[in-house]
C-alpha cells in the first residue's frame, strides 16, 4: 500500500529492533536526521558545542533517524546508527554503481540477530515511488521525540536550534543534578 500523504501529527512511531527481530520497509526520507545524545534515565540530546552540562557528566553518542514505511503502509521512524547508515549507503553504491542520488522510495530488510549484535541494514530491491517525508517534517519528528518544542512560524532554522539548545541546557542541567544527587544517596 503507498502512503498518499503524510500524517498530521508530530510525532511518529519509532521503529527500534531488539534481539532476533527483522523489520522490512521502504526509505521515505532523502538521509537520516543526526542527533548527540545522553543517556540520563531516557535519552536527552547534547548541547554540544555549547556548553553541555551532560558532557562532562558522561561521552554522548551519535545515533539517526530515518524517515521509513512499514509494511502496513504507515510511516515511522528508524533508529539507526552511524555505522549502520554508511554500511547501508556503501551497498547502495555497489548495487548503483555510483553515489545515489536519492533513497527515498528504496526497499531494506533491518536485521539485529542478537541483543548484543549490531542493526545491519540492506537494500532488498528496486527502488518504487513513496512520498517523500520532507527534511523538516523529520527534524520536527525527531524534535517531538525528544520532548522539544516545533518550530515558530516564520522562525528560521537558525533560531529554533538555538532556542531548543536553551531549554536543553536546563533539562541536562537538572538532570545531571538529579543524577548525581541519586548516585551520592547510594
Amino acid at each position: 500500500m503507498m502512503q498518499d500523504q503524510v500524517p498530521v501529527s508530530r510525532g511518529m512511531k519509532v521503529f527500534r529492533l531488539s534481539g532476533g527481530s527483522e523489520f522490512r520497509g521502504r526509505v521515505c526520507s532523502a538521509s537520516a536526521v543526526w542527533v548527540r545524545q545522553h543517556w540520563l534515565r531516557r535519552a536527552e540530546i547534547c548541547c554540544w558545542p555549547n556548553d553541555c552540562p551532560a558532557c562532562e557528566w558522561q561521552a554522548a553518542r551519535s545515533v539517526g533517524f530515518l524517515a521509513v514505511l512499514d509494511g502496513h503502509g504507515r510511516v515511522g521512524l528508524l533508529e539507526i546508527s552511524p555505522t549502520a547508515f554508511e554500511r547501508f549507503a556503501g551497498l547502495l553504491c555497489l548495487e548503483h554503481g555510483v553515489r545515489c542520488q536519492s533513497m527515498v522510495g528504496v526497499p531494506f530488510v533491518a536485521v539485529r540477530r542478537g541483543d548484543r549484535c549490531p542493526l545491519m541494514v540492506e537494500p532488498c530491491g528496486e527502488a518504487l515511488g513513496v512520498i517523500e517525508v520532507g527534511a523538516m517534517r523529520l527534524a520536527d519528528a525527531v524534535a517531538c521525540l525528544y520532548r522539544l518544542p516545533g518550530a515558530n512560524p516564520g522562525e528560521t532554522p537558525v533560531d529554533y536550534t538555538e532556542r531548543c539548545r536553551e531549554l536543553q541546557q536546563k533539562r541536562l542541567a537538572a538532570a545531571v543534578s538529579a543524577e548525581q544527587h541519586r548516585l551520592a544517596r547510594r
